[in-house]
């Protein structure tokens, strides 16, 4: 039986974009990568002037864009990259049946690299949602 969040997730996917899908899979991923709280902080004060620096403030995050590659740059270790891989293992075995899961975990998963960036992504925010 399929979790209910499992179930919502899937319903989110199914109306989102490849990039709001990406992120949304990697935060749930993410959900046991151990960061510490004032290195994260201060990775997202840099990040947010880093992106407000480039325009718009208030502009949608790129998982390409300086602000994005350069909280993705502090907050990698291996063992985090790990963390997060082993996530995204556990949400594959608990994914069957859901298609827009499953086709996102399967591009996370075959591009570790993007995976890890729309993690930072989605630590970013977090942070931001956290200050409304």
């Amino acid at each position: 039986m399929v979790d209910a969040w499992l179930t919502e997730l899937e319903r989110v996917l199914s109306i989102s974009s490849s990039t709001e899908r990406v992120v949304l899979v990697a935060a749930a991923a993410g959900r046991t990568v151990t960061l510490d709280a004032a290195e994260t902080r201060a990775v997202v004060r840099r990040a947010l002037l880093l992106h407000a620096a480039g325009g718009d403030a208030l502009r949608p995050y790129e998982l390409d864009g300086r602000a994005v590659l350069g909280a993705a740059g502090e907050l990698d270790t291996q063992e985090r990259r790990g963390e997060l891989a082993s996530g995204l293992d556990r949400l594959r075995r608990d994914a069957a049946g859901l298609p827009s899961l499953e086709g996102t975990l399967e591009t996370l998963v075959a591009e570790p690299d993007l995976a890890w960036r729309a993690y930072a992504c989605s630590v970013l925010l977090e942070a931001l949602e956290e200050d409304d």
